[in-house]
């Protein structure tokens, strides 16, 4: 478990009823096979929890090890012009995100809503207004600076600052 009290759905649907708890690094089996959620909502794997079967979502769990030392192959044969079969092998990418490598090589940089950003922007606004019972508009250029990160405009939570002139 990657996140503390993932919690386990009777249904691959964020808005099931919740059967279960997992706290946070509690080794559990999961299926391979990941269900997509309801009207395309996440990646769930069914899972048996305290003798209970449900879903979990793929964004709460990742993969051991073990698991993630097994790599899967397709093989393809081919007919060579000898006569000899070559086997080529390819790795099949996993659609659910617990396959994913964990984010260790992040370790020790800040998460990207904890980073302070700065930049610069550039647009083009349709501008329309009702003069003398006539619908005018024209299209202004504007430019603009964005702050978004803790620490913008005072020491506190990250916020975003859009300034436009």
């Amino acid at each position: 478990m990657v996140s503390d009290g993932a919690a386990v759905y009777e249904k691959p649907d964020f808005d099931s009823k919740v059967i279960e708890f997992v706290p946070f690094q509690t080794a559990i089996q999961v299926s391979r096979k990941a269900y997509a959620g309801t009207d395309g909502l996440g990646l769930f794997h069914k899972t048996r929890v305290r003798g209970k079967i449900g879903y979990i979502p793929d964004t709460d769990i990742r993969m051991g090890d073990k698991e993630r030392d097994k790599e899967q192959h397709v093989r393809e044969r081919e007919r060579g012009d000898a006569g000899k079969i070559k086997v080529k092998d390819k790795e099949e990418k996993p659609k659910s995100m617990a396959f994913d490598k964990d984010e260790d090589e992040n370790i020790g940089k800040a998460p990207v809503y904890l980073t302070r950003f700065l930049g610069g922007a550039v647009s083009r606004v349709n501008f329309t207004e009702k003069f003398s019972g006539r619908k005018l508009s024209d299209q202004m250029i504007m430019y603009g600076l964005r702050m978004t990160g803790p620490g913008t405009l005072f020491d506190g939570p990250p916020l975003d600052v859009n300034v436009w002139w």
